[in-house]
């Protein structure tokens, strides 16, 4: 992974970052390409802030999905990612057993996240709008994303930028309110050389 490229996706204007990477094309098509999501070039982030409290940051490490983009028709394209919840990790032993235990994220009740794409959008000639369930905290709801696209169409590896929010609330997720923010910032992007 491009270390300037790491950098900027780690930088304090992303939230949630999923880097989304395949390990190889799973059917070739003229124009699309293919490919599934797991951990070995792929990170999976989150980034919430609050009101007396440090910003926390930390990964998911254990995940599958699949990916397929259709350059020349970007409304067949979707992608679908699961999350173990419990493979969270903030960074400390401590802030990672808090963000597990049933006053967070609750992982034994709460094992699984998932997204699934159900539209895309062109919205100019490198960006989509892209559309999905997310499966969280045990209600679903529809997620849009800004999805700028960085590679030509074909071109490998895939590079793309996504940003996006979701309302913690929504979700029925409310643990630490008002203090620790309701809106958790999401950025997906990829550069992966599997793509």
């Amino acid at each position: 992974m491009d270390r300037c490229f790491y950098k900027a996706l780690n930088g304090p204007a992303f939230g949630l970052v999923l880097l989304m990477a395949g390990t190889g094309p799973l059917r070739a098509e003229p124009g699309v390409l293919s490919a599934t999501i797991t951990p070995a070039n792929t990170r999976i982030g989150f980034t919430i802030n609050g009101i007396g409290w440090p910003q926390t940051r930390g990964v998911f490490d254990a995940f599958k999905g699949r990916l397929r983009v259709d350059f020349a028709h970007p409304a067949k394209s979707f992608v679908s990612v699961d999350i173990r919840a419990a493979s969270v990790d903030a960074g400390g032993a401590s802030i990672t057993s808090y963000i597990k235990s049933s006053a967070m994220l609750d992982v034994a009740q709460h094992p699984a996240m998932n997204f699934r794409s159900t539209s895309v959008r062109r919205t100019s000639a490198h960006s989509v709008a892209l559309t999905g369930l997310l499966s969280f905290f045990g209600a679903t709801h529809p997620v849009t994303f800004t999805v700028r696209v960085l590679s030509k169409p074909g071109q490998r590896p895939l590079a793309f930028v996504a940003t996006g929010a979701i309302q913690r609330s929504a979700f029925g997720f409310i643990s630490g309110q008002p203090l620790i923010s309701d809106t958790a910032r999401i950025t997906i992007a990829s550069r992966g050389r599997g793509l």
